[in-house]
C-alpha cells in the first residue's frame, strides 16, 4: 500500500495467543521458564490482522484462521513480503485441537 490513502487495506498474518495477561513479555507462561505440561500456557494460533485504512482513522480486525489449530512461527515466501498477492503460510503445526503444546513436535 500507499501512505494511508482512502479505503487502503492491510492484511497480517502472526502467531498470537488467544489471551494474554498483563505482565512481563511471555509473561501469560506464568514465571521466568515456561512449563510446558499440563497445558500451562496458551495455545499459539495463526491470528488475521486486517486494517481498514480511511481519511477519518482505521479500523481494525481480528479472526483466527487455520481452523484454530496450534502453530508457529508463521511465514511467506520472502519474494512476497507484503506483496498482496501471496498465495501460501507456511508455519510449524502442533495440532489440530487448538491446544496448548510445543511445535513441531506436537503431542
Amino acid at each position: 500500500g500507499g501512505g494511508g490513502s482512502d479505503g487502503e487495506t492491510i492484511r497480517l498474518y502472526t502467531a498470537a495467543w488467544p489471551v494474554v495477561g498483563a505482565g512481563p513479555f511471555l509473561g501469560d507462561w506464568g514465571g521466568d521458564v515456561p512449563l510446558y505440561d499440563d497445558g500451562k500456557i496458551n495455545p499459539t494460533l495463526l491470528l488475521e490482522t486486517t486494517l481498514h485504512l480511511r481519511e477519518g482513522g482505521a479500523s481494525l480486525e481480528r479472526s483466527y484462521v487455520a481452523g484454530g489449530a496450534c502453530i508457529d512461527h508463521p511465514h511467506v515466501d520472502p519474494r512476497f513480503e507484503g506483496d498482496g498477492r501471496v498465495r501460501y503460510i507456511f508455519m510449524s503445526w502442533c495440532n489440530a485441537e487448538g491446544e496448548s503444546g510445543s511445535p513441531p513436535g506436537g503431542y
